[in-house]
């Protein structure tokens, strides 16, 4: 029993540092190609979605809430980056594209797992979007998610630079994804499943005061070849 009960713990510890492995650091999404539904829709109309869609899920969630004054912004200056340096970033190369191996095929599931367009409003929902409904788990892991693809997709992927600019975009957005569980915990439900992970395994403490965010998804260097010639 003793040994079964330890195996039990090993494997929530497991799904736990799995979990925390999302986007910046997890390679099966920083190898994946665009889902087929990505390209039916320009990167100016997908950013359009990902504004109004951080402001449902802001006041849906934190309405009155201090993540609303101080988090929400920090979404708000990564989505201006981001669309800043895709503008910026376009003009200098084409996409890179590879095709997936075997292996990663089964990697694909968080590019694909929704039916249809994941990002695309739904006019028969009464708030104009089946993105964000109220529950929060699922709704902090789709917004995250969707900000992600944008980056990964329209600035990552263009190589160079961009790629590098991409990937530190990428890691803000990981460890603004554990900021928001944490403030969801603190401001609003500490009762949350995904609490134990976010709030108590680390006592409360703020993760910037805790450091694992900023351990778990360090902000890259710029690469020797990309680095200044004197």
């Amino acid at each position: 029993m003793k040994f079964s009960l330890a195996c039990l713990a090993a494997v929530a510890v497991n799904a736990q540092e799995d979990d925390d492995k999302k986007f910046s650091n997890k390679n099966t999404f920083m190898v994946s190609n665009p889902p087929k539904w990505w390209n039916k829709h320009s990167a100016d109309k997908r950013m359009e979605w990902l504004e109004k869609n951080t402001n449902k899920f802001f006041n849906m969630h934190f309405d009155g809430m201090k993540a609303e004054d101080n988090l929400k912004p920090l979404f708000e200056d990564l989505l201006d980056d981001a669309a800043r340096i895709k503008t910026e970033c376009s003009q200098l190369g084409n996409r890179k594209r590879r095709a997936f191996t075997a292996d990663e095929e089964e990697g694909q599931e968080d590019a694909v797992a929704d039916e249809g367009d994941p990002m695309a409003p739904d006019t028969s929902a009464a708030n104009g979007t089946r993105k964000v409904t109220g529950d929060i788990k699922n709704d902090a892991k789709k917004y995250t998610l969707n900000v992600a693809r944008w980056i990964k997709y329209e600035v990552y992927d263009l190589g160079g630079e961009c790629e590098f600019l991409g990937k530190r975009m990428l890691v803000r957005t990981d460890r603004l994804r554990f900021y928001v569980h944490y403030a969801y915990c603190k401001q609003v439900d500490v009762d949350q499943d995904f609490c134990d992970w976010f709030w108590t395994k680390f006592d409360g403490v703020h993760p910037r005061t805790h450091g694992k965010p900023i351990r778990k998804y360090p902000r890259p260097d710029r690469p020797v070849e990309l680095q200044p010639q004197n």
